[in-house]
C-alpha cells in the first residue's frame, strides 16, 4: 500500500522561518535602523558631552592643567583645538545642540580659562535665552574677569550668588586690593537686592558649590554695607544697610549682629550727610535714635564702644569719653577701648591722665604691646628719664613696632647720657618699622665724636 505521507506546501519545512516572520525580522530590523538614525544626533550630542565633561572632571579632581586645556581645546577654547579628538565648538544659533547644558559645560570650562572671545559667545547665547541660571553664573565670571562689570553685575543678579562675590571682595581687601573688593561688594550688593531668592538649580556638584551658603539675607547684607564702608563707599553702603536693618527681625540673627546693622547704619548716614548739618537736623536725629535702639538690645562694653565711635564721629567729645568708661566698666579686657580713650586724653592736654589709664589697662592686659607702648610714651612725657626708661625698655622687649616708642626710648637714653644706647633703641626700632622717618631722623642728627653720620 502506498504511503499516504504528504507534505503540505503551505507548511514550511522543519527548520526554516515562515516568509511572515522573516518579512517581521526585517522590518523590525529597518524600524530599528530609523530609530537610530534619528536617534544620532542626540546621542552624538550626548557622547560629545560627556567626552568633554570626562576630561574636565579630571582637571576638577586632579588639577591637572593638561586636562583643563584639553577641555578647553574640546570646546573650542583657547589656542588649542584637538582636531584629533571630537571637537564640539560653540553651536550656532537655533541649532540642536544650542541647549543650556551645552552652555553650562563651556561656561564651567571658560571660568577657568576666561578670554574675550568666551565672554561674547557667552554674552550671544544669554540674549537668544539659550543660558539657564547656572550658564548665566558663568556668565557673570567671565565677565567680571575679563572687564565686563556692568554685565557681570547683570548676570549675577539673575542668580544667588551673594555668598561667593562677597567672599571674593574680602578676598581682595584682605591682600589691600580696594578698588577690586569694591567692585565685588558692589557686585555681591546688586546680586542680593534684585537677584533671584533661589539659588541656580540642574547645575553640576562642582557649580552647586559656589552657590551654596546658609548665610541670611540681613547678615549678607550686613558684610557687605561694612565692606562697602571699609573701602569708603558709604553711599553705597547705605541702601545695602537700610535693606539689611528692614530684615534684620525677619531673619534668625542675634543681638550682636542687630546692633552691628544699627551701628554701621548710623555710621553711613553721618558719612553721608551734609558737612555742615546742624544737631537739630533730621540725620543726626536718627544717628542717635538708632544707637540708643542699639544700646536697648544690650548694653555691653563693645556697644558702648561702638557708641563712642559715633559720638566722636558727630563731635560728641564729652558723650564720647563718658561712653568710654561706661565701656571699660563692663569690660575691663579691651585694650582698643583704653587706647581710644587714651589718645582723646592726650589730644585735649591731659597726658597724665591718659598715663594713668594706660597703667591700669598694664594691670589686666600684661604684655599688651600697644598697651604698654602707650604706658611708656605718656610715662616718658609726664615722668623724669630716670622713671620713665623701665617701662620704655619693657615695652620695647615685646613685640612692638611701634616706631615712637624706640624714639620715645632712644630720647631717654640720650637725656641720660647713653649716646650709644639710644643709637642702638632707634636701630632696633628700625628693623621692626623699617622706613621710619622720626627714627632715620634721629640716627642722622646722631653723630659720633667724629662727625660722621651712624
Amino acid at each position: 500500500m502506498a504511503s499516504t505521507t504528504s507534505f503540505d506546501r503551505s507548511t514550511p519545512a522543519p527548520g526554516h522561518p515562515p516568509r511572515v516572520a522573516r518579512s517581521r525580522v526585517w522590518m523590525a530590523v529597518l524600524l530599528s535602523g530609523i530609530l537610530l538614525l534619528a536617534a544620532w544626533p542626540e546621542l552624538d550630542y550626548l557622547w560629545r558631552l560627556n567626552t568633554v565633561g570626562s576630561t574636565f572632571d579630571r582637571y576638577l579632581v586632579t588639577g591637572d592643567q593638561e586636562a583643563l586645556a584639553e577641555a578647553g581645546g574640546l570646546l573650542g577654547l583657547g589656542d588649542r583645538v584637538f582636531t584629533a579628538l571630537p571637537w564640539f565648538g560653540p553651536p550656532a544659533e537655533g541649532s540642536d545642540t544650542d541647549r543650556a547644558s551645552y552652555w553650562r559645560l563651556y561656561g564651567s570650562v571658560a571660568a577657568r580659562t576666561p578670554s574675550e572671545d568666551a565672554f561674547r559667545r557667552l554674552s550671544a547665547a544669554d540674549r537668544r535665552g539659550s543660558l539657564d541660571r547656572t550658564g548665566r553664573l558663568w556668565l557673570g565670571e567671565v565677565a567680571a574677569a575679563t572687564g565686563h562689570w556692568e554685565e557681570a553685575e547683570r548676570s549675577y543678579a539673575t542668580i544667588d550668588a551673594a555668598n561667593l562675590l562677597l567672599a571674593r571682595a574680602e578676598e581682595a581687601y584682605a591682600a589691600g586690593d580696594h578698588t577690586t573688593a569694591a567692585r565685588w561688594y558692589e557686585t555681591a550688593a546688586a546680586s542680593i537686592l534684585t537677584g533671584a531668592a533661589e539659588p541656580a538649580i540642574g547645575s553640576p556638584q562642582q557649580d552647586d558649590a559656589l552657590l551654596s551658603g546658609a548665610t541670611g539675607r540681613a547678615t549678607l547684607l550686613l558684610q557687605i554695607g561694612r565692606g562697602l564702608l571699609n573701602v569708603d563707599l558709604p553711599a553705597r553702603a547705605l541702601p545695602v544697610l537700610e535693606h539689611a536693618k528692614s530684615e534684620m527681625h525677619a531673619s534668625t540673627i542675634g543681638v550682636e549682629e542687630q546692633q552691628s546693622i544699627l551701628f554701621s547704619l548710623a555710621r553711613a548716614l553721618l558719612l553721608t550727610s551734609p558737612p555742615d548739618a546742624d544737631e537739630g537736623s533730621s540725620p543726626r536725629l536718627r544717628v542717635l535714635t538708632l544707637v540708643d535702639r542699639a544700646l536697648e538690645l544690650r548694653e555691653s562694653g563693645s556697644s558702648r564702644n561702638e557708641e563712642a565711635r559715633i559720638r566722636l564721629m558727630m563731635g560728641d567729645r564729652r558723650e564720647a569719653v563718658q561712653a568710654l568708661r561706661e565701656s571699660i566698666r563692663l569690660d575691663h579686657r579691651a585694650p582698643g577701648t583704653y587706647l581710644t580713650l587714651g589718645a582723646i586724653l592726650e589730644q585735649d592736654g591731659l597726658p597724665s591722665l591718659a598715663r594713668d589709664l594706660y597703667g591700669n589697662a598694664v594691670g589686666v592686659l600684661r604684655g599688651h604691646p600697644a598697651i604698654e607702648s602707650a604706658w611708656a610714651k605718656t610715662s616718658y612725657l609726664t615722668m623724669t628719664p630716670r622713671e620713665a626708661r623701665p617701662r620704655l625698655l619693657r615695652a620695647a622687649a615685646t613685640a612692638t613696632r611701634d616706631p615712637y616708642l624706640f624714639a620715645a626710648l632712644g630720647d631717654c637714653l640720650a637725656d641720660l647720657g647713653d649716646i650709644e644706647g639710644a643709637r642702638s633703641a632707634y636701630r632696633e626700632g628700625l628693623s621692626r618699622s623699617p622706613g621710619a622717618a622720626p627714627l632715620i631722623e634721629r640716627l642722622v642728627e646722631l653723630t659720633r665724636p667724629t662727625g660722621e653720620t651712624p
